[in-house]
């Protein structure tokens, strides 16, 4: 059971990694393109669709860290958001987003975090870990916890 901890906790790390690349990779890529390059790159239709996505995207990547934390802690509601934004920014606002032109890190990247996902999903419910993500039990009535000083 350690070392699938080990392996589950990687693949948390691996996945928030090679998502904050992706996202980031821009920034912290393109000076070592070359101008041509990055005036391809920039022909991308993001937000052509649907106007004003800057601030759904603030909201995603805020979300993001904060279910990598949870999943981090093995927090149940962390693989569920994890769940939701997987369904909801792959599958139902991708159509909107416009065309993507990328790198082949940023590729790369992406197929990574994706597979890391579907991985954590896997472990969180299908292994010896789900017992790690059970919800706290409740405190029955007349029962009350130890009072620790």
């Amino acid at each position: 059971m350690e070392r699938l901890r080990k392996i589950y906790l990687t693949l948390v790390f691996v996945s928030l990694s090679m998502n904050m690349l992706w996202i980031f990779f821009r920034d912290l890529y393109w000076p070592h393109f070359s101008n041509d390059m990055q005036k391809i790159l920039r022909a991308d239709g993001y937000g052509s669709v649907i106007p004003g996505t800057e601030n759904l995207f603030v909201l995603v990547l805020s979300v993001s860290i904060l279910c990598y934390v949870g999943l981090f802690f093995f927090k149940r509601w962390a693989v569920w958001i994890l769940i939701g934004l997987d369904i909801i920014v792959l599958l139902i606002l991708s159509p909107f987003a416009g065309v993507e032109v990328a790198a082949p890190i940023e590729r790369v990247a992406k197929a990574i975090f994706l597979m890391a996902d579907g991985a954590i999903i896997t472990l969180a419910f299908f292994s010896d870990l789900k017992s790690k993500f059970q919800p706290a039990k409740k405190v029955s009535d007349g029962v009350r916890p130890p009072i620790s000083h």
